[in-house]
């Protein structure tokens, strides 16, 4: 899809190389910069969030569970313990929050970028890079904020919090049966930590990050689609998920999390990886558009010094169109001269997001001021029934002309 307007050969001095991807590259930055802007900004509240102090801290009590003495029926009350689910040793994490944040970023993102390989989309790398970063940013942020105002008592929340027995002691015979982190005589960074169990920000991550790779896989290969799938192809849709559950698994073994806290973090990521794969992609299952990446919505028409606005895509007059002219300057230097989308589209017919990015331009409205208004999946069945219908008649006219001859 092209967001520059032809220009006349006689008036469009030639360029270098250099300076045709350095205007491409601002062409780009134009178009998806508020993005990025609104990525650093999430960033930057999440991380403010997590180095502030720990909200009522002091309000989060440890009841002290009274055990029942038979022997002596006067007092039965004699003896006090703590409960059992936040007892457990502290053990190391098998996979720690920097490994797992390395982990989900870029491995979704080493995938997208041996796709694009074959596909050579701009278009269809942003949407899943913008994809997955949108998943990991607000999934952090959101399980963030519930971390620092619920948040709750990990399972080894005893051994990091050092109570001072004495004080605990003496509340008991003032008929105070629980305490709270002032009595911790443990680091209070780890007692912090300790207070933040809920939900699990590794499962969270993980599903957020492992859901988006999996759609992802699916559209490109087409595992859940109109006919049946091959089992390898199964597997690997199915590989992210799996591992996801492992990272996820092994904080409950370990005694990092409760049972409960990764359940809602598997709940959150995966609903949140499913919202940011539909922002970039026209599709989630629907496998006739799951593999089409949206284009940008806050789309200017900012480039009118080069001409009088936008041009409408015809595709009637464009029956062969080289893959350059779908895409900004800067990306023709990964090209092979000579290539064209409808080779590619036969070489690989399940690969097919440049095209279909061009098709639906002509329903994104590219020449409307200020902004461009968003695409109906209507207006993409009829656009793609009118093209059916036109190289219907094309193959009927030619069998017509050769009959005659």
């Amino acid at each position: 899809m092209s967001f520059v307007p032809p220009i006349a050969e006689t008036t469009r001095p030639p360029l270098r190389h250099k300076h045709a991807r350095r205007r491409g590259w601002a062409t780009y930055l134009r178009v998806t910069w508020l993005e990025y802007v609104c990525l650093v900004v999430v960033g930057g509240l999440t991380l403010g969030v997590y180095c502030t102090p720990m909200f009522r801290k002091d309000h989060r009590v440890v009841s002290l569970m009274p055990s029942i003495n038979l022997s002596n029926k006067d007092q039965p009350f004699q003896e006090f313990q703590v409960p059992m689910d936040i007892s457990h040793p502290w053990v190391k994490e098998p996979v720690p929050t920097f490994s797992c944040a390395l982990v989900v970023v870029f491995v979704p993102l080493l995938m997208i970028g041996i796709f694009q390989l074959k596909t050579r989309s701009l278009w269809d790398l942003h949407a899943g890079v913008m994809g997955v970063l949108k998943a990991l940013a607000s999934t952090s942020f959101i399980c963030t904020i519930q971390k620092h105002f619920i948040g709750g008592f990990r399972p080894y929340y005893l051994e990091a919090c050092q109570p001072d027995w004495n004080a605990i002691v003496a509340g008991l015979h003032q008929k105070i049966y629980h305490f709270n982190a002032t009595l911790c005589k443990g680091n209070p960074r780890d007692v912090d930590r300790a207070l933040q169990t809920f939900p699990s920000g590794h499962a969270s991550s993980c599903f957020a990050a492992a859901i988006f790779l999996a759609l992802y896989l699916n559209a490109k290969l087409k595992v859940i689609s109109d006919h049946a799938s091959h089992f390898w192809a199964f597997m690997v849709v199915l590989t992210p998920l799996v591992s996801a559950s492992l990272i996820s698994g092994s904080m409950y073994t370990t005694h990092q999390h409760q049972a409960y806290d990764l359940v809602f973090g598997m709940v959150i990521g995966l609903v949140i990886g499913m919202l940011a794969y539909r922002s970039a992609y026209a599709a989630v299952f629907d496998f006739r558009y799951n593999h089409i990446p949206l284009p940008p919505f806050a789309i200017k028409t900012q480039y009118s010094r080069f001409g009088t606005g936008c041009r409408h895509i015809n595709l009637e007059s464009e029956e062969y169109q080289s893959a350059e002219d779908d895409e900004p300057v800067f990306w023709t230097w990964w090209k092979h001269s000579g290539s064209n989308i409808e080779g590619k589209e036969k070489e690989m017919a399940w690969l097919r997001s440049i095209r279909s990015v061009r098709v639906t331009g002509r329903e994104l409205g590219l020449e409307i001021k200020p902004r461009m208004r968003k695409c109906s999946q209507d207006a993409m069945v009829s656009e793609h029934k009118e093209m059916n219908s036109k190289e219907n008649r094309k193959h009927i006219g030619r069998e017509v002309h050769d009959n005659r001859s």
